[in-house]
């Protein structure tokens, strides 16, 4: 995605995306290589294990507003990661 079209989905200036770009860059969590921005490798996918206990709070509360928008009775089907086992956690005490 350009750095114009991320400011216009967002209602910002490009400078603005660039100023954010560069911020994230100098944070080690992105670098710029020929012309496209990426993540570093330490932010790459961690294994499951290592998700799954990092953030607690923010997945609990993920998972919390999740179940309350889950009708009792219904089927759900629930694909892999840390924040959806939360949620399945979380719908644990729910009826059928």
């Amino acid at each position: 995605m350009t750095e114009g079209a991320l400011a216009e989905m967002l209602g910002v200036s490009t400078q603005t995306i660039r100023r954010d770009l560069d911020t994230l860059c100098n944070e080690d969590d992105l670098r710029r290589s020929h012309g496209r921005v990426e993540l570093t490798e330490d932010r790459w996918n961690k294994p499951f294990d290592q998700r799954a206990g990092t953030n607690l709070i923010g997945k609990r509360a993920i998972a919390e507003i999740a179940a309350a928008q889950i009708p009792d009775e219904a089927t759900l089907f629930i694909s892999i990661g840390s924040t959806t086992l939360s949620v399945a956690r979380a719908l644990q005490h729910r009826r059928e």
